[in-house]
Parts: structure tokens; C-alpha cells; sequence
């Protein structure tokens, strides 16, 4: 599912009707094979899924059901090629100065020059232009250094600019005729992970030199059935995330490698892309067919998505070291699977993109337990999963949370869309499959008892059970932007793929959840926080790298009559 597959096809071809025929065999009776010819892995939920290279969600999840699928979900097409072309391309940006950016272009080409080639790139925006020839090539891979003055930089959204530059590379024989030609949009920005500070453990992205706060959120496949993602849904949920004042989207390794689509829209918007590669949950095989298929997608994956300026990390998988942690109590460096991700990936990356972060897994670090506080980043699910409520979160002391989350219905009319008027009720079964965390409903009633009022009402179910996420949000978010050493908070999770009460603030028909609006204010630039003991004391933050004036107003109103009895006004700075 993850690779691309190129035949030649040219001694085959015949004048008139062609037939392309695909056979498919069972996704989970092929998974069924290869796991009682390897042996029973250890692994959350389906056990067989990790023996295909098939986006792991369509196995059934915790948010998702089961729906695994199979057929052609990307085109098929004929191409006409010259005897060599350019096969891909990579484009880094090399160092910043004050003044100008080295870049690097490599193209990569299908086979080693034969005669006398030449390279030629060129970068342009509206009013730069810059060019570089390189006469005579005999690397496959030839690097071809640019020097940019006056660069226009690509920033995260919040923190500047989206400046982006097109890129143009061509193939040129030893006549001058043009033999192949791509095109790329690119931008110039340098990223950093930091992970330590005057002999202190962060975790901490640094955008063009800059420290940036990263406020984000995980982003799952955006349907069960993948064809029907169009380009505008793409645009809608990360345009949701950008006006809800985000900078970055986490891919999460169980679903797919994006579209192309995806990724130009990050570009555009000023998200960062934390990029998992697509292992979740789970120890994977070490067989040799099994590592010399994820070798090719790796290579081919990292060569399609790496010129996008969004793509800000590479992340081996989503959580299996620390699984493996929690349930074998032995260290992960005997999970199977530790090799994709500690030795197999930093390989290829090492060969292709080096300039670019990585990480091995989510949650990671240089701690024994994988989720400690004490280096790399966390997942916080103690808080939700493990019956621990939200107001919790001031024990928490993470550098940079990559999943939290706490669940909320999705919309009504989303749910009545689905479910029969019988259904629509607090304890119906039906209704109650659509949530597929085992105990999930009951964690959102022990919650809500916790904090709002309990009613089995249909319409104040659901309105007080989105506030509650809202609240359970709020107060994580406020807790980890303002406590000084945490540096990243990545909400689980921004869309579904089915209607069903989930982590998401946006729902399968778009709509924004109650929680969603939460979100959008505090992750705006400037905050406000109120801290409640013997007395009510308020900070006002402001994290943009702009200097804020205002006005602070702060008002106290009587719940009796709504009335304030008290008012007091001061200048912020």
C-alpha cells in the first residue's frame, strides 16, 4: 500500500486494446499466513496486521472500525520516459546567514549518465532568481550547491512568512535539447531539535534560529474509505488548524504516508509536519522479505515528501517502544521490530536527508522508560485513559507532549445522520458503538459527573459532554504553555474518519466540536490565566515574538443577578 510500483512496459504493449489486470488476494488472510509462518507478535489490538504493509487503522482502533480494505487507491497510468530521467529530487537548505542560505539540489536520476549530460537548477520567487549548471555529470546523484542572498524565509504559521520559491531542474543532453524536466515549490528555512541546555534535558524545535512553541494536533486518516478524501477536505481541516491558531500537525504513524495534496497545503499554511513513518502500536517482523520491503518505502517516502518545507521531523513509529516497555518489563532494545527504527531508517536518512530530524519514536527519549518526564517527549494518557481526571495535569512536567487528549461526542446532527431515532439515547448499544474505546463511554459519564452536570437527556448529553472536552483541553493546554518547560502540546487528535465519539475537535462531517473553539483560544499568541486560592491573582502571556499592548479588564460578576460588582482596568506590556 505504501510503495509505488513502475513497470516497463514498452516490449509488451500492443497496437489497439491493452488489459491491465490486478489480482488481489485477502489483506487479512495474507496477514493470517505470514503470522503463523513468523509467529504471534506482541501487538495492540489485531495481531496480523503488522505482517502487511497496509495502513494499520483499516484493522479496526480505538476511534475507527474495521474496514479493511483492498484495491487500486491511487492512479494507474502510462508514461512515456526517455532511456534516463529524473526519478526524484531533494532540496536542503544547508546553513542560514545573516545575509544568504546555502542550499542543496540532488537530483536522482534512473540510471548512471551515459555521454555528456548536464544540470541545470533554478530557483525563483517573484522577484529573485538564481541558477546553477552542472556540465558533464557522471554521479547518478549529482549535488549541485546554490547560494541564496537576501533569502525570503519560510516560517511556521504565527512566527512570519510563508515564503515559498519554485524550483526548476532540467536534464539537458551534450546537443542542449531538454531530455527531462521537474518542478518543485520549495522553501528556505533551517530546522533544529534541541535536547539539551546549559546540561539540562529539552525538547525543543528551533525554526531558523528561533525557539518556536509548538501548537498542534494529530491528524488521522481523514476517512476510512481513502478515495474519498478530496483536495477540499484536505484544505478545510488544516485551514481549521491554522485559524485555530496551530503551527504544526503530527502525522500519525497508523494511518498512510499523506497525498501529495497534503503536504502543498502545509506548505502554504505554515504547518509543521511531524512525520511518522507508519508503524503504530506494536512489535513488527525482522524477516528479510519483511525489512527489504520497508527499506523500499522508507526510500521512496522520504524521496516524495522531502522537498516540502513543511515536513519539520522523521519519526520511526508511534509509541511501540514504550508499549513494549510497559507490557514486557524488559527494555525495548529486545523489541522486535528495534531495528527498523534504531539502525534500518537512520540509514536511509543518513544517505538522503540528513539535514532533517529525526526521531526515533513517539514517546522517546534517553530514559529507560521511554515516557519519561525527564528527556524526549511524552504521551500523556494517564490523564483519560488510565481513569485520571484533567485538573491532574498540574503534576505534569513534560518537555513536549506529542499526544493528550479527552473524548467528546461528535455534533448532533453528525450522529442523527446515522443513528435512528430509537438509538439517540445516553445508553443505547447502537449509540455506543460508536465509540470504540473499550470503557469509553463510561469514562465520559465518570468525567462529566466529575465536573458538569449529569443529564440523559439527548441534546444535553452531548452539549455537556462536548464542554467537558473543552474544559479537559483548556486546562491541559494552559497548564503546558505557561509552566516554562514545555515546549510542545499536540492535542490526540483533529479529525475522524467515521462519525463517533472520539478525542477530535473537528468531526467526519467537518464541524467543529465545542472543544475546538477551547483550543483556538488558548492557543492564541497573547493568553490569560486565572490561578484561584485564597485569592484570584491573573498573568497575562503573551508568546508571539512581537511586542503586545493592551488592556486587561478584569470583572467580577454576581452568579445572582449577572451583574458585576467589581471592575479593575491596567495597562499590559
Amino acid at each position: 500500500m505504501f510503495l509505488r510500483y513502475r513497470y516497463n512496459v514498452s516490449k509488451i504493449l500492443k497496437t489497439g486494446k491493452n488489459i491491465l489486470k490486478i489480482i488481489f488476494h485477502s489483506p487479512v488472510k495474507y496477514a493470517d499466513v505470514q503470522e503463523n509462518k513468523y509467529g504471534k507478535l506482541a501487538v495492540a489490538l489485531s495481531s496480523n496486521r503488522v505482517y502487511i504493509r497496509k495502513a494499520q487503522y483499516s484493522f479496526g482502533w480505538d476511534w475507527g472500525p474495521i474496514f479493511t480494505t483492498s484495491g487500486i487507491w491511487k492512479d494507474v497510468y502510462l508514461e512515456e520516459r526517455p532511456q534516463i530521467f529524473i526519478e526524484d529530487l531533494t532540496f536542503s537548505t544547508k546553513s542560514l546567514a545573516r545575509n544568504k542560505a546555502a542550499v542543496s539540489v540532488i537530483p536522482f536520476l534512473s540510471d548512471a549518465p551515459k555521454g555528456k549530460y548536464s544540470v541545470i537548477a533554478e530557483i525563483n520567487s517573484a522577484n529573485q532568481r538564481f541558477v546553477k549548471k552542472f556540465e558533464n555529470i557522471k554521479d547518478r546523484n549529482p549535488e549541485i550547491s546554490l547560494i541564496i542572498k537576501e533569502p525570503q524565509l519560510w516560517w511556521p504559521n504565527g512566527e512570519g512568512e510563508q515564503n515559498l520559491y519554485q524550483l526548476n531542474v532540467k536534464l539537458i543532453d551534450d546537443k542542449g535539447q531538454l531530455i527531462d524536466e521537474v518542478n518543485k515549490s520549495i522553501g528556505i528555512r533551517k530546522i533544529e531539535l534541541v535536547e539539551k541546555e546549559n546540561n539540562k534535558s529539552v525538547f525543543k524545535i528551533k525554526v531558523n534560529g528561533r525557539i518556536v512553541y509548538c501548537k498542534g494536533a494529530n491528524w488521522i486518516p481523514a476517512d476510512s474509505f481513502l478515495p474519498r478524501v478530496s483536495d477540499e477536505k484536505y484544505l478545510n481541516l488544516l485551514k481549521a488548524a491554522k485559524e485555530a491558531n496551530m503551527n504544526i500537525i503530527r502525522v500519525w504513524g497508523g494511518g498512510i504516508y499523506e497525498s501529495d495534496k497534503f503536504y502543498e497545503i502545509c506548505d502554504e499554511l505554515g504547518l509543521l509536519v511531524w512525520q511518522d513513518f507508519m508503524f503504530a502500536c506494536a512489535a513488527y517482523p525482522e524477516n528479510d522479505e519483511f525489512i527489504k520491503n520497508v527499506k523500499e518505502e522508507i526510500k521512496q517516502n522520504v524521496l516524495r515528501l522531502q522537498h516540502h518545507t513543511s515536513v519539520a521531523i522523521w519519526c520511526g513509529n508511534n509509541e511501540n517502544e514504550w508499549i513494549w516497555y510497559q507490557d514486557q518489563k524488559t527494555s525495548y532494545k529486545k523489541m522486535p521490530g528495534y531495528k527498523i527504527y534504531h539502525s534500518v531508517i537512520p540509514a536511509i536518512l543518513k544517505a538522503i536527508d540528513s539535514e532533517r530530524p529525526y526521531w526515533p519514536s513517539s514517546p522517546f527519549g534517553s530514559d529507560e522508560d521511554p515516557n519519561s518526564f525527564n528527556s524526549g517527549n511524552t504521551h500523556q494518557w494517564s490523564i483519560w485513559s488510565r481513569w485520571i481526571d484533567y485538573e491532574e495535569v498540574k503534576n505534569d512536567k513534560s518537555l513536549f507532549v506529542t499526544e493528550f487528549g479527552f473524548q467528546g461526542p461528535a455534533n448532533k446532527n453528525t450522529l442523527e445522520n446515522c443513528l435512528p431515532v430509537k438509538n439517540r439515547k445516553v445508553h443505547d448499544s447502537i449509540f455506543e458503538f460508536h465509540n470504540k474505546q473499550v470503557e469509553g463511554p463510561e469514562r465520559v459519564i465518570k468525567f462529566l459527573a466529575g465536573h458538569l452536570p449529569i443529564s440523559s437527556n439527548w441534546d444535553d448529553f452531548i452539549y455537556l459532554a462536548q464542554l467537558n472536552q473543552g474544559f479537559a483541553l483548556k486546562t491541559c493546554l494552559e497548564h503546558w504553555r505557561t509552566n516554562g518547560i514545555t515546549f510542545g502540546s499536540l492535542i490526540w487528535q483533529l479529525n475522524d474518519c467515521w462519525p463517533v465519539t472520539s478525542w477530535s475537535l473537528i468531526d467526519s462531517e467537518l464541524m467543529p466540536k465545542l472543544s475546538y473553539h477551547f483550543v483556538k483560544n488558548i492557543f492564541h499568541p497573547q493568553i490569560v490565566k486565572f490561578e484561584i486560592n485564597n485569592k484570584v491573582s491573573c498573568t497575562v502571556y503573551n508568546q508571539s515574538s512581537k511586542a503586545f499592548k493592551g488592556k486587561l479588564k478584569i470583572s467580577f460578576i454576581a452568579s445572582a443577578t449577572g451583574k458585576a460588582v467589581s471592575e479593575k482596568i491596567s495597562l499590559s506590556k
